[in-house]
């Protein structure tokens, strides 16, 4: 038993070696495989990975993450953490035939400054607008300080322009509830948990061909931790998530 192979150094019988020693010294050879390959897999578990350590041939084991988490590297090796840059899901949820939807306490928070806020109504048993208040340890804003301009497009074409001040809502995008026309919008929404001036750009569509692009917000520097979506008659289903913006 001589002949090391290259790499990993395995030692194999040689020429020379006796026929009645084969069987042990295959036992030898093989064990020595056995130990290399598990050194370079280390795996226990679904989803582990393998990553090449400070030691020759041998690998480290990296456990599989939680769910939604990335793959990082932090002192110079791969780890999973949470997602930290781009857009990132904070939270989202379904919502049926309900007259108030409020997004949890702290859904604004100093991890973010800006965010993004998408909204899919499905039906609503009246017509009217989607109305918005922020809030603050789980109480309403409902001071005269909201403002909202803009513009909609209907299909005719029809151009209507807006312009409310001293509103104690934001009047968000019409919900034709009567013939179960869907209300599509996204927000995108600046600095809510910071001591300043909300604002937010608004755009929304429906299924009847109606466009409508505002730019609304709080008139005054005040610090939120959510808000509320409601139709300003009846009840509304649907679905709402949002979404924290990297800061850099």
């Amino acid at each position: 038993m001589a002949n090391p192979t290259t790499n990993y150094g395995f030692v194999l019988p040689t020429s020379s070696d006796l026929v009645t020693d084969l069987p042990a010294d295959f036992d030898v050879a093989l064990q020595g495989v056995d130990t290399r390959l598990k050194a370079l897999q280390p795996g226990t578990t679904l989803g582990d990975l393998a990553y090449s350590s400070a030691t020759a041939n041998t690998n480290t084991r990296l456990g599989i993450g939680s769910t939604g988490n990335v793959l990082t590297v932090a002192g110079g090796v791969p780890t999973w953490s949470a997602p930290t840059g781009g857009l990132n899901l904070i939270t989202s949820s379904t919502f049926s035939s309900v007259s108030t939807v409020s997004l949890p306490n702290d859904t604004f928070s100093s991890t973010y400054d800006n965010y993004y806020l998408t909204v899919n109504i499905t039906s609503g048993s009246a017509s009217g607008d989607c109305a918005v208040r922020f809030r603050t340890s789980g109480t309403d804003n409902s001071s005269a300080s909201y403002f909202i301009t803009g513009q909609k497009i209907t299909l005719t074409p029809t151009q209507t322009l807006i312009g409310l001040s001293s509103q104690t809502y934001i009047h968000g995008p019409y919900i034709e509830g009567s013939s179960g026309t869907e209300t599509n919008f996204s927000w995108t929404i600046f600095n809510p948990n910071l001591s300043a001036v909300t604002m937010m750009l608004m755009n929304s569509s429906t299924r009847s061909f109606t466009t409508d692009i505002r730019s609304v917000g709080f008139n005054a520097t005040t610090v939120f931790d959510s808000l509320t979506i409601f139709p300003n008659s009846g009840t509304f289903s649907g679905t709402y998530r949002i979404y924290g913006l990297k800061k850099s």
